[in-house]
């Protein structure tokens, strides 16, 4: 009000103020010496005399009709940075909005780049939720953590891996990896891309799908993005697999399907070869890994493909689905 009496306060303002509680009557010098007595304000952190400030700030409102400027506050030992528009209305009194800097989300950690103003920020609401609906559409997992781990933001699909405990989780807020080894070195990752960055690559041992993330630096100092790669579909992972022990793309779409239809001839029909194609490709199989593993019947070819599965992080209904019931 024209006098420096607080008119009216959001809800928000007030949960952001609770030792304040807002009186009938109050004023803006009030609330301010409210502010400097519980340390959100210090004596340092104003450069100038308390009371030499809040002269300042007030001639500066009362000169200016609009102001926009950005304030830090130390809340519970760490500092809250809120933009604040000031801007005189016609009657004399005097809206000031104030919007914490961290509710930014997406847009000032990937973008890299900070409002200038509360307008600004609150033209970009739009566009934030258009960018967070890409990344949610994505089926690599995308997470936004903080020097400390804390996990800032997160796309459908990381969501959906950290709660699945694809080798890493959120506990208390932070990203950890369930493997102590890992866990360390993904602290020292995070910590080299917030503050240098430096990116890599870390393994997270996982009992159901090992996997591999890449941690990066976001583009605001203190940030890094973590990617975490989908699932991969268990058949390809044991396609690879096969392919290593010495199969050729032929013979282990013929393996593969040997297990899964249930014989030569059902093979032939689910691949389209012919039975006697089917059956040559089979005696091959039987060549390549009958003298390394002992594989010469479709049991010890199920149960190979099996082995290879589960070491590749299928689950059991993932086996199961494949047709490896014997396994």
């Amino acid at each position: 009000m024209p006098d420096d009496r607080i008119g009216f306060v959001s809800d928000n303002v007030r949960s952001r103020y609770p030792f304040f509680g807002f009186p009938d009557g109050a004023t803006f010098p009030d609330l301010y010496w409210s502010i400097v007595h519980t340390g959100m304000s210090t004596a340092e952190s104003l450069v100038v005399p308390p009371a030499d400030y809040l002269a300042m700030i007030v001639n500066s409102r009362r000169a200016n009709p609009v102001l926009d400027f950005r304030k830090r506050y130390q809340v519970e030992g760490s500092a809250v940075d809120l933009q604040c528009h000031h801007r005189a209305l016609p009657d004399g009194w005097t809206a000031q909005v104030r919007v914490d800097v961290a509710q930014l989300r997406v847009r000032g950690w990937v973008a890299g780049t900070a409002p200038r103003s509360v307008f600004e920020m609150l033209n970009t609401v739009h566009e934030t939720e258009r960018f967070e609906a890409l990344l949610n559409r994505l089926s690599l997992g995308v997470a936004i953590v903080g020097r400390d781990r804390s996990v800032r933001w997160a796309n459908a699909a990381a969501r959906f891996a950290l709660l699945g405990g694809l080798g890493c989780t959120v506990q208390d807020g932070r990203l950890v990896a369930l493997d102590a080894a890992a866990d360390i070195r993904l602290g020292e990752l995070v910590q080299a891309a917030a503050d240098h960055g430096r990116g890599g690559f870390l393994g997270m041992p996982s009992a159901s799908n090992p996997t591999m993330v890449s941690v990066g630096a976001g583009l605001s100092v203190g940030d890094a993005v973590i990617l975490i790669p989908p699932p991969a579909p268990v058949e390809a992972v044991v396609r690879d697999a096969l392919g290593t022990l010495g199969l050729s793309p032929g013979q282990c779409d013929v393996a593969l399907s040997i297990v899964t239809a249930g014989g030569p001839a059902e093979a032939a029909a689910s691949t389209g070869r012919a039975y006697a194609t089917v059956r040559k490709q089979l005696v091959r199989i039987y060549a390549v890994l009958g003298l390394s593993f002992g594989v010469t019947s479709q049991r010890a070819l199920a149960h190979l493909i099996g082995q290879v599965a589960s070491i590749a992080g299928a689950r059991p209904q993932q086996m199961r689905m494949l047709g490896y019931e014997d396994c």
